[in-house]
């Protein structure tokens, strides 16, 4: 292959050869601009489409990731760039019209990019899909709302709808088939992907929808009192208000590293045992365009009207044994009332003492919260930030007609794990652990030997993946790979699909859990 010319509306790019890992190779278009650099006067704003150029862009880089303070590094440090909206297009030829899947990722809204250092690829184009991998604004830079025009919030969000514009006026020029996208992402992407389902400025945009261990019902993807984020971050830098605009006026001038320092202040990084929500998707309604117009609870109950697939991890909850020590069990102990406030923000749960007690008893049993009830702590943690939202997503779409997957990944993927990672002792499947069986990670250099359980597994997750991309149905029929038939939730039944070394058809996961948290949010 010739390093290969496309034609956008905006101009011509000049691409790479990639080889896969896999063996063969592929084209990559990297560092396209979906919209103008959001800086100056256009920072806390809407995107705008990009300008034009004449002659060929050269798309052999990345563009810059959003800036950001990356604690996934040896040394945790701030990287990237305000100058950040820029998407990445990967196809194994120009020609044709494949099924497309737009990758946006996670991160908590506040860290990650679409580089291919992380999420490249190479297993995906081996099912001969087009790949689209995206960067948008993050922390205070996507998310700043102070209930005022001047920054009305969901920047971030409404990047993601701007890039999904360029894929419907691009694609076709990269191999893709615009009436065929498929939107899926992980964590912060997963809800990211949940609520462009909702919004009515992302209709008609895609086609399909995967969602991997996040919804807009988690207790992390929400804030309600985005405001007072904003009139803290202020305060934090120097400037005390009241007043909503003028600290968006003053937050303008201020530069994006020191933005993020404070950022990093407020919300102290990893938690023990919380997600911090400061700058998270918000109800945009003083927006001109808003995204979110509801809250993200109302917005849900509208259900998801394109097919879906919705899922989580096994023990999502490991992630929080980061920054955890010995005197995370004596805190929750000695103030369990505090650390369950903070399981349900966002939650339909209304705490008593009664309800209190009944969740203690439930993970914890009689016995004093300590070390030894590790197990119990990352189980709690897991259900309330993560499967508990998702569920409550999966009961609204039983009710709906348009069909809904839902899984349970207990797969170990050897090759990347949160566990080895950050050298935590726990066994079973993380947070994150997922992505590892999706994407060729450049950084660990993760590939598969031939013949082994690890890339068995791979192959069958990206083939359900690329299956559901390409039709809607995730088996839509069965082989040496996919061994099993994978059904949709209906009113009468909770069907899902347990993803390990082998594919386990099944009903009702967690059920015994599930029926629980309901009984108490009913209750209450």
């Amino acid at each position: 292959m010739s390093a290969p010319i496309v034609r956008t509306r905006y101009g011509a790019l000049k691409g790479t050869v990639v080889q896969n890992v896999e063996g063969g190779e592929y084209l990559a278009f990297n560092g396209i601009p979906y919209a103008e650099p959001p800086v100056g006067q256009l920072r806390f704003k809407e995107p705008q489409p990009p300008k034009a150029w004449s002659g060929i862009r050269d798309a052999g880089k990345e563009g810059s990731a959003a800036i950001q303070f990356d604690m996934l590094r040896p040394t945790p440090e701030i990287i990237g760039s305000e100058d950040c909206l820029y998407l990445n297009v990967s196809t194994n030829s120009l020609s044709g019209k494949r099924a497309v899947m737009v990758w946006i990722h996670g991160g908590g809204f506040v860290m990650g990019s679409g580089s291919s250092d992380m999420y490249s690829p190479d297993y995906l184009l081996k099912h001969d899909i087009v790949f689209v991998s995206i960067n948008y604004r993050l922390h205070v830079l996507g998310f700043l709302n102070v209930d005022d025009a001047e920054a009305a919030g969901n920047q971030g969000l409404k990047d993601q709808v701007a890039a999904l514009k360029w894929v419907q006026e691009n694609i076709e020029a990269f191999g893709g088939d615009p009436q065929n996208v498929t939107i899926f992402g992980e964590s912060a992407g997963s809800a990211s992907v949940h609520f462009l389902t909702l919004s009515p400025l992302a209709k008609g945009l895609f086609h399909k929808a995967i969602g991997q261990s996040g919804s807009v019902l988690n207790t992390w993807a929400y804030n309600r009192d985005n405001k007072e984020s904003g009139l803290r971050l202020a305060a934090l830098l120097g400037f005390e208000t009241t007043d909503g605009k003028e600290a968006a006026q003053f937050l303008r001038t201020v530069d994006a590293k020191t933005l993020t320092e404070g950022v990093v202040e407020l919300t102290g990084g990893f938690g023990e045992f919380t997600v911090n929500v400061l700058f998270v998707p918000t109800m945009d309604d003083k927006s001109e365009n808003p995204f979110a117009p509801q809250p993200a609870d109302e917005m849900a109950k509208k259900g998801i009207e394109v097919p879906s697939i919705f899922g989580y991890n096994s023990h999502e909850g490991i992630m929080f044994l980061i920054g955890s020590t010995d005197k995370t069990y004596s805190k929750v102990k000695n103030d369990f009332d505090g650390f369950f406030d903070k399981l349900i923000v966002n939650q339909n749960i209304k705490k008593t003492d009664d309800v209190v007690k009944s969740v203690k008893k439930y993970y914890f049993g009689k016995e004093p919260i300590t070390p030894k009830q590790r197990d119990n702590y990352v189980e709690i943690l897991g259900d309330l930030h993560f499967v508990y939202g998702i569920r409550r997503v999966v009961d609204i779409q039983s009710q709906k007609t348009v069909p809904m997957y839902l899984y349970k990944f207990s797969a170990l993927c050897e090759n990347f794990s949160m566990i080895s990672l950050f050298k935590l002792n726990a066994k079973g499947t993380c947070h994150g652990d997922d992505i590892g069986c999706l994407f060729y990670n450049r950084l660990f250099n993760t590939k598969f030997e031939p013949n082994s359980k690890a890339r068995i597994r791979m192959e069958r997750f990206t083939k359900l993946w690329t299956n559901f991309a390409k039709t809607g149905d995730p088996t839509p029929k069965l082989d040496d790979v996919i061994t099993e038939k994978w059904l949709p939730v209906t009113k009468q039944e909770v069907h899902y699909l347990e993803i390990n070394d082998d594919l386990v058809p099944g009903v009702n996961p967690d059920e015994e859990k599930w029926q629980f948290w309901k009984s108490i949010s009913e209750s209450a």
